[in-house]
């Protein structure tokens, strides 16, 4: 999750009082991605913005610091509930506790994680791969049939009437193709991969003994949950859970049923839905707009989002309806909640 970190240099001495001339020096950071894999410096190492490098700490500071870096209790004489009324910091207020929350649990173990496997993105991707394969093959069928019917201009080699209509067959033919394989990257070059993706999803939900969104129902929608962390991050699979939204709009709930989660959302309990926009390919020819719907609600845990996009639709031609899916969304759960848009 993307958050600002606060980082404190500072001897070990300190922590016992033992050696109070050692200096500690401050830093800030806005993490946008964590580190990948094992690292000697978790800090260092994340990606984000620096906001502050270093900052050298007088000893008459470090009572400010008391709520989030407790050891140096010794150091300064001071608890952190002190050293706040001492620089005059009014205590924060009870959290209150939300009349309605979001219930986000796991899928059992047994039934969790079946579809969004290595495997499956390797399917998905190989057929994307293989559109791409496809239209080098129908170049090339062209290119045969263009040899085939117009050879080289010598006197010693002329086509017959055979070859020369065969070459024009062989023509018409990789151009119909080629002009079905290329619309298909820019309507939905997806959309082989996606219609595995949804059948696999089917057979798995099938052997659930209970379902909180039925995939069968006409109201249900295949959808995919993206971190923003993957936003346009090279990847096999970028969702994070894949399965199938629902807004049972008599018992004002939004409903999903996932791979790997399952939400039960009441209205009242979303604090925010806003549609918010990525372009893959920025600053390119290809450059394609995708839209997200980004749910935030209460949640006993603390801090809850779900960026949800309709799953497939991400040919460079669907821009406006993957906007109008998404922004209907949001007007629906708006609704929902009473605050219509």
């Amino acid at each position: 999750m993307p958050n600002t970190t606060v980082a404190l240099d500072f001897c070990p001495s300190l922590k016992e009082a033992a050696l109070r001339s050692c200096t500690a020096y401050l830093s800030v950071k806005n993490i946008t991605a964590n580190p990948q894999g094992a690292v000697l410096d978790a800090y260092e190492s994340a990606k984000g913005a620096l906001l502050a490098r270093s900052v050298q700490l007088n000893p008459d500071e470090l009572p400010a610091l008391l709520p989030r870096f407790p050891a140096f209790q010794s150091l300064t004489g001071h608890t952190a509930a002190s050293a706040l009324q001492q620089l005059g910091v009014k205590p924060e207020p009870p959290p209150e506790r939300a009349a309605a929350v979001a219930e986000i649990r796991p899928v059992p173990p047994e039934y969790a994680g079946k579809v969004l496997t290595r495997r499956t993105a390797l399917i998905g991707n190989a057929f994307v791969l293989g559109a791409l394969l496809a239209m080098f093959g129908v170049l090339g069928l062209m290119f045969w049939g263009g040899t085939t019917a117009f050879p080289d201009s010598k006197p010693t080699r002329q086509a017959s009437p055979a070859e020369k209509a065969l070459g024009i067959a062989l023509i018409a033919l990789g151009g119909l193709a080629f002009l079905g394989v290329g619309a298909t990257f820019f309507i939905d070059p997806s959309w082989l991969g996606n219609r595995y993706l949804s059948k696999r999803v089917r057979k798995e939900f099938a052997r659930r003994p209970a379902h909180l969104v039925d995939p069968e129902n006409p109201d249900a929608t295949f959808v995919e949950v993206v971190p923003k962390l993957n936003w346009g991050q090279m990847k096999l699979e970028s969702a994070s859970d894949v399965g199938f939204l629902l807004l049972d709009k008599q018992r004002r709930e939004i409903l999903f049923e996932g791979d790997k989660e399952c939400y039960r959302i009441p209205a009242a309990a979303v604090t925010s839905c806003e549609v918010e926009v990525h372009i893959v390919g920025q600053g390119t020819h290809g450059a394609t707009r995708v839209f997200y719907v980004v749910l935030r609600g209460h949640h006993p845990g603390g801090f809850w989002e779900a960026p949800v996009r309709k799953r497939g639709d991400t040919g460079l031609f669907l821009s406006r309806k993957r906007q109008r899916w998404t922004d209907g969304l949001r007007r629906e759960i708006l609704e929902m909640r009473g605050h219509p848009v």
